[in-house]
């Protein structure tokens, strides 16, 4: 697709006629009475292809699949092109001799330079317009560096002559009242642009045309999940590049660094067997973001947290914010992964600070007065326990809906308590979880 672009710009900024090439330089040479007409007539004739453009050139480019980065592409190649030629100069200096004579066809993208006088100012501005990246400009200055380029290297004409021999060659044919020779570029050259073309017609790339844009659609991003890594920074940055384990961002602890592992447009293999708010495979549709951290460490005096610290929360908080914003991600759709999968995880750990999301708008969290009115009430009259697996479920988490105390349906009011009381998660359905469910799913 880039190799035809890029060939076919090189050959609609090439005049095939050969004047291109001396353009540049070829008024200078002109009867001092003639070059204003000459000048004008060429002028208007540019005007008239920068109009035609200017009406037809969307659909003009469109058809030949020239693309931004092929014009970028090519721009490359021939500002290489022009270094080298200013680097290693020919034998007759950067311009060389021109012969005489009168230009026929005005390069592109020149109409407003006086390239008489000032030829590598005609270069300089096409390069300014160029790095300036502004669509059909952009085009326009690279064919000025195209007109440019081949009017700074050696030419010879058809008898053989070469630069320096060109200009006596002509003025020997012009004292006996012959017309000077057309001049015509080097066979290399010529080979080049053919190679060029040729790859072209053989391409196979796919075309595509991005100009519309549907309006109906949306991110694949439906959460993020927060993981602790439970192994230190160099471990982690192991477990999560070599192995078939993986998540989208990983956060340091000390320096708080973010790594981005996997492409957010790309599946990272971090959720494994889950579901959430009915949705399942949940791989497909979250963003998994790894905090370094230990995890926890059971003890005979039980078990025993790591702490998240206050840099690593600092640093993670805007990188939600961003991932929201650019995802339109509504608010509560930062969850656990021990919300997505109760039954085996547990992280990030009741020391998460859950609360500090919240103050960040992040996700909803519970009125503490609400919470104590309704869990007042609740103290008098628990609901039975299928009403506790029909809030869970509404809030999101998959549990069965059988009114039965199972170790899963624990295993769900612990996740759910980890969360929003961290300080009790034991997985009692007691008066307090009962209100904060209450909060959380009341219409």
């Amino acid at each position: 697709m880039e190799i035809f672009g890029i060939a076919t710009l090189i050959f609609l900024v090439t005049d095939p006629f050969g004047n291109i090439a001396i353009f540049i330089a070829a008024l200078k040479n002109a009867e001092a009475k003639r070059r204003l007409w000459i000048a004008a007539r060429e002028l208007l004739f540019a005007l008239a292809l920068l109009l035609l453009f200017l009406t037809f050139g969307d659909k003009v480019l469109s058809a030949l699949g020239l693309s931004r980065e092929a014009t970028a592409i090519a721009g490359g190649i021939i500002l290489f092109v022009i270094a080298m030629r200013l680097i290693f100069p020919g034998p007759q200096g950067v311009l060389g001799d021109v012969p005489d004579g009168e230009p026929m066809l005005v390069p592109l993208a020149t109409p407003a330079v006086d390239p008489a006088q000032h030829p590598r100012r005609a270069t300089l501005g096409a390069l300014r317009r160029c790095v300036a990246g502004l669509g059909g400009d952009c085009f326009y200055s690279v064919a000025g560096l195209v007109s440019a380029t081949f009017s700074w290297t050696s030419r010879v004409d058809r008898s053989g002559a070469i630069d320096g021999h060109v200009v006596d060659h002509a003025q020997r044919r012009h004292a006996v009242g012959q017309p000077a020779k057309r001049v015509a570029y080097q066979p290399m050259r010529m080979i080049f642009l053919s190679v060029l073309l040729l790859l072209a017609g053989c391409s196979q790339g796919l075309r595509i045309d991005e100009r519309y844009t549907a309006t109906g659609q949306n991110s694949r991003v439906k959460y993020i999940v927060l993981h602790y890594t439970a192994v230190d920074l160099a471990r982690s940055l192991q477990l999560l590049t070599e192995t078939e384990v993986s998540s989208h961002y990983l956060i340091g602890g000390r320096p708080a660094t973010i790594y981005r592992l996997v492409d957010e447009n790309r599946r990272a293999w971090h959720a494994g067997i889950s579901q959430w708010q009915g949705r399942t495979s949940l791989n497909d549709t979250t963003i998994g973001i790894e905090l370094v951290n230990q995890g926890f460490f059971d003890t005979t005096n039980g078990r025993y947290w790591q702490s998240f610290a206050p840099a690593q929360i600092d640093a993670l908080i805007p990188l939600l914010q961003d991932i929201v914003r650019r995802h339109n991600l509504p608010i509560d759709s930062i969850i656990a992964h021990s919300d997505i999968a109760p039954q085996r995880k547990v992280d990030p750990g009741p020391l998460f600070p859950w609360q500090r999301l919240a103050e960040a708008g992040l996700i909803r969290w519970p009125d503490a007065a609400e919470v104590a009115r309704l869990q007042a009430g609740y103290a008098q009259q628990l609901p039975d326990l299928l009403w506790f697996q029909q809030r869970l479920v509404k809030v999101g988490f998959a549990v069965a809906q059988d009114g039965l105390y199972s170790e899963a349906t624990r295993n769900v009011l612990a996740a759910f308590q980890m969360k929003y009381r961290p300080a009790n998660y034991a997985g009692q359905a007691d008066a307090e979880t009962a209100a904060l469910l209450a909060w959380l799913t009341a219409d």
